[in-house]
């Protein structure tokens, strides 16, 4: 049924794995389709109670996919609709808004859009050798997809500005130190750890649960569409710099960029 995930019910855990091990798992258009779909599908399915995303492979998802998200290589001036993922944000809104336990078992790797998809999710566990950061800024490319507005609430500004603004990368356990995951665990316990989680979620009261979760994402979801809004406009402006250009290009050429400050 699906391109990009794996679907899978295993009582009454849904289990989204996204399937595309050779690019390490980057995000494409249907890649968000699929998820909004499940995420739709959990909603309305009463016996699912957990709804968990991995990846497969060495990565959790490398972020977007740039050679499908836009047509960079051929348009200096790429148009904003192709180049910007609108769905982006309604797969962060749904997740949010969803009242069931959402999980982020980050299984390897994750950067950028699939950062921020992590996010989204109430709970993130990670080994605490695995890589994790927003690599966006190393390429000029503005870190959109909602990063900037549900980084802070996690980890608060001073740690999100740097981040966002160095493209710096760290480790599980550096994560965990910082609120940026929920749990950090020694490699050789991950997968136990995540089944024991999830297992608890499982046969915790859901109702409850998901009240409280909307309740403390309320004040998020009240201004979502503005701040949704806002960033997208300011990604809109960011596409006319020659630096974020160059910043695509030298990661699809496969170089180091060369930045003008422009």
């Amino acid at each position: 049924m699906y391109k990009n995930i794996i679907f899978q019910v295993a009582d009454v855990v849904a289990i989204v794995t996204i399937n595309r091990p050779r690019v390490l798992n980057a995000i494409q258009w249907q890649t968000m389709e699929e998820i909004l779909d499940v995420i739709e599908r959990c909603e309305q399915d009463d016996n699912i109670r957990v709804l968990v995303f991995t990846g497969t492979g060495r990565a959790f998802s490398s972020g977007d996919d740039l050679k499908d998200m836009g047509p960079w290589r051929d348009d200096p001036k790429p148009d904003p609709a192709k180049a910007f993922p609108a769905l982006h944000y309604q797969v962060c809104r749904r997740l949010l808004s969803l009242p069931k336990p959402v999980v982020a078992a980050i299984n390897g790797l994750v950067h950028g859009a699939g950062l921020t998809l992590a996010l989204a999710c109430d709970y993130r566990i990670i080994a605490d050798d695995t890589p994790i950061g927003d690599i966006r800024a190393k390429r000029a490319i503005f870190a959109g997809t909602g990063a900037t507005f549900l980084l802070p609430v996690l980890i608060g500004y001073a740690h999100a500005m740097y981040l966002l603004t160095t493209g710096e990368v760290i480790t599980g356990k550096e994560a965990a130190q910082i609120g940026l995951v929920t749990k950090s665990v020694p490699p050789e316990r991950y997968d136990e750890e995540v089944k024991e989680f999830i297992r608890s979620l499982a046969e915790g009261p859901t109702r409850t649960i998901g009240t409280v979760k909307l309740t403390l994402n309320r004040h998020i979801l009240k201004n979502f569409d503005e701040l949704a809004e806002y960033e997208l406009r300011k990604f809109i402006e960011v596409l006319e710099s020659e630096d974020l250009q160059e910043g695509v290009l030298s990661f699809l050429e496969k170089r180091q960029p060369h930045f003008k400050g422009t």
